[in-house]
């Protein structure tokens, strides 16, 4: 954090902070802002999802928020960032970090009247159960198989057994780089492949039967593209041996904020033959990036 990112951002008039995960390993999350725009009201906010005791909140993941205040239109905004759990078996887990995470920053907003931005790792595609809660508001979580809340195993499932071809998306989305097809309906009847079908303990425990967001989150690049069966998400925004599709998203709340546009992912035509990362992209995860305009 200090000797590589925050070195080369300060050049750009960029400061930070930064949330380590808890436990042995280094990587966490960071915030950057432009000190000639905006000023940091407070002090950073760290969350950590490990809670002693809970075994829904028992991993080292974490999240960061700043209240920042826009010096020119004296504006709040809470600006977060995080990167929830990757097991793909584990959706009752992510969806406990990311209900924790949505209510503390709801508590955040409304004591500094400040317009939420959140962004991250979701390790969640868009056509789960648990893209719907989070851009959606709530879920009924009752009959739902924690294997298969994030939407992950059925990617890699069909990758394993069918390679790139298996990917599904509408080929003239995003300048060519596709959209992702497929959605979830708050439905039983529509979501069989959701389901746990044998009733085993793989049910989702009662808390997360019946969730309810405290936050109104629309999804940058979906709502900037979104039609029929096409999320308006991107095909993709990792793309690696193991794993190819979308779980990295910016949520924003649409009564505060009016989108203006995005940054186009590269055509997939630029890596399909190879993987992230590679010598011309540092990252097995593609930039996102969005302008929002302050809704008076």
């Amino acid at each position: 954090f200090d000797g590589e990112f925050t070195k080369a951002l300060q050049h750009q008039g960029f400061i930070g902070a930064y949330k380590k995960r808890t436990g042995d390993k280094c990587d966490g999350c960071a915030v950057y802002f432009k000190q000639s725009r905006f000023k940091l009201i407070g002090r950073p906010i760290e969350i950590e999802f490990k809670r002693p005791g809970d075994p829904l909140l028992d991993r080292d993941n974490v999240a960061i928020a700043l209240v920042l205040q826009d010096i020119d239109a004296s504006v709040n905004i809470l600006v977060a960032s995080t990167h929830i759990l990757f097991n793909p078996k584990r959706g009752d887990v992510k969806l406990a970090q990311t209900n924790l995470l949505l209510h503390k920053l709801s508590e955040v907003s409304e004591q500094h009247n400040a317009a939420v931005i959140l962004c991250g790792d979701f390790n969640s595609t868009p056509d789960s159960a648990f893209y719907h809660f989070v851009f959606n508001s709530s879920l009924n979580g009752q009959s739902l198989d924690r294997r298969h809340v994030s939407g992950q195993t059925r990617i890699m499932n069909k990758l394993s057994r069918f390679g790139k071809k298996a990917i599904r998306y509408d080929k003239c989305g995003h300048c060519g780089s596709g959209s992702f097809l497929g959605r979830f309906y708050d439905d039983a009847n529509q979501n069989s492949k959701n389901l746990n079908q044998n009733k085993t303990n793989f049910n989702l425990p009662e808390r997360l039967h019946k969730l309810v967001s405290p936050l109104t989150l629309s999804s940058a690049y979906a709502e900037a593209n979104t039609e029929g069966n096409c999320t308006g998400e991107p095909a993709f925004t990792s793309f690696h041996s193991s794993f190819t599709g979308t779980v990295d998203y910016i949520g924003f709340q649409n009564q505060k904020f009016k989108l203006c546009g995005i940054l186009e992912l590269p055509n997939s035509k630029a890596f399909w033959n190879s993987q992230l990362p590679n010598k011309v992209w540092g990252s097995d995860h593609l930039s996102l990036c969005c302008e929002l305009k302050y809704i008076e």
